[in-house]
């Protein structure tokens, strides 16, 4: 359940607050304004380019990168504990499991 307010939530208050700066009276003038389709149709501002966009996209990246590799260790961990026991897992099974994982949390890039 958790896992749904990270997909969903997270990225609603990005963009929540990028349409905030854009369409408050506050912030008219101000440098943190996305100018959503000024010049393009995305974000016009540099600054705001960085802050809603390539900022929040490389933490998703290493927050995936982290509970890719979290998730592995905790295979490793099984498996080493299965193997100590009378089951053991061959190699193939176990690098299918990593393909799995990958394509569960998700290919990016």
């Amino acid at each position: 359940m958790r896992y749904i307010f990270y997909v969903y939530l997270v990225p609603l208050a990005i963009v929540a607050t990028a349409l905030s700066f854009e369409f408050s009276p506050a912030t008219s003038a101000s440098l943190l304004r996305p100018l959503y389709g000024r010049r393009i149709c995305f974000v016009s501002s540099p600054l705001s380019k960085l802050i809603f966009v390539t900022i929040p996209i490389n933490v998703s990246l290493l927050i995936n990168l982290v509970v890719f590799l979290f998730a592995i260790f905790k295979i490793k961990q099984v498996v080493n504990e299965i193997s100590h026991s009378s089951i053991s897992s061959s190699m193939k099974e176990r690098c299918l499991w990593y393909v799995k994982l990958s394509l569960l949390l998700g290919v990016s890039r």
